[in-house]
């Protein structure tokens, strides 16, 4: 360690450290771990393929490849990360795009994204029975995928607006935030 203007001390191994994770990365450790720790969590019965949230969120970036106009910022630049989470609230599936793409637009590639995840029956499985989502999936292109994947919709239409302080997954586990439950329903606007 070194002592750096103003008092403050650095790590001079940082960019060795960066480095050497960058490198771990580009072999498929990370993926192969989370693999082997998806396996063992569905073989012992903990994931809930009942029903599946997706969601996504913007978040501030100003520099890397998916970064874009956030349209509800002013247009300052900014990255969107999409989630798919199962029942439980693990996510399973995160893309990264920029913060002015439409979320119907990645929907499908979010859900193909999922790891095929063994099971206690020792079969390994990739599909959820039916997919909670909120009114920015409301589309035809995304409601058909689902179904012709013989999943379950549950999507919020446009039009419709949700009981005053329901969640749009209808008190199911919602990707923003997993551990929230309610009921509710739908009436037109």
């Amino acid at each position: 360690m070194g002592a750096a203007a103003g008092g403050r001390v650095r790590l001079r191994q940082r960019d060795h450290l960066l480095a050497a994770v960058a490198e771990w990365a580009h072999a498929g450790v990370f993926e192969r771990l989370q693999e082997l720790l998806l396996d063992e969590l569905g073989e012992a019965g903990g994931l809930d393929w009942s029903r599946m949230s997706v969601d996504s969120f913007s978040l501030r970036a100003t520099r890397g490849d998916q970064v874009g106009a956030n349209p509800v910022d002013r247009a300052k630049r900014g990255s969107k990360l999409h989630l798919a989470v199962e029942g439980g609230g693990l996510p399973l599936s995160v893309l990264v795009t920029g913060a002015n793409t439409n979320d119907s637009l990645v929907f499908e590639a979010l859900l193909d994204d999922l790891p095929a995840v063994r099971t206690p029956a020792g079969r390994r499985r990739c599909r959820p029975e039916k997919v909670h989502a909120d009114k920015a999936y409301d589309h035809r292109r995304c409601r058909g995928y689902l179904s012709r994947r013989r999943i379950k919709v549950r999507i919020a239409r446009c039009g419709m607006s949700p009981r005053s302080g329901w969640a749009a997954t209808a008190g199911r586990w919602n990707a923003r935030s997993p551990g929230w439950r309610g009921a509710g329903g739908w009436h037109p606007l």
